[in-house]
């Protein structure tokens, strides 16, 4: 593949894997996607807050109600699904796995969704998706290695 076409498919697996983590945190978010941002604040050397975006809305995927289920749905999918090695000790994960065929003799695409804390009662905190080309099955690999995000981001 030359460079140029591998920087082309770099900026389209980049484009989906942000637009996935943006299904993650709509549904977290009660069926509202908020506009997304890549930096949370820009401080100065001592630490003064310069500036940190103001988050908005983006677009409402869908209504309150379809979100909860869908929410219960994936909460399932780690507890007793095919993403149970995406768990997080004494936190309630949301996840989805799923596996991308892309050629007869090229490996699957291992991907992973999620969201957490997710229990009822919790004030998600971190959205995420994860794609590893080649790699395999979602639930075999691209779980854990989303577990590893999770645990870090939710200490």
């Amino acid at each position: 593949m030359s460079i140029k076409r591998a920087s082309r498919v770099w900026r389209v697996w980049r484009c989906i894997v942000c637009a996935l983590a943006l299904v993650a945190a709509g549904v977290a978010n009660d069926g509202v996607v908020m506009t997304p941002y890549l930096v949370d604040r820009v401080t100065a050397a001592d630490g003064t807050l310069l500036s940190k975006p103001a988050w908005s809305p983006l677009t409402t995927a869908t209504d309150p109600a379809t979100a909860k289920i869908v929410r219960e749905l994936m909460v399932d999918v780690v507890k007793n699904g095919s993403g149970a090695r995406a768990r997080v000790p004494g936190v309630t994960i949301a996840g989805k796995t799923g596996t991308a065929e892309v050629g007869k003799s090229v490996g699957t695409h291992a991907w992973f969704v999620a969201f957490g804390p997710a229990g009822a009662n919790d004030t998600p905190t971190i959205a995420m998706a994860i794609i590893l080309e080649n790699a395999g099955v979602g639930g075999r690999v691209a779980a854990p290695a989303a577990g590893i995000v999770l645990k870090a981001a939710l200490k």
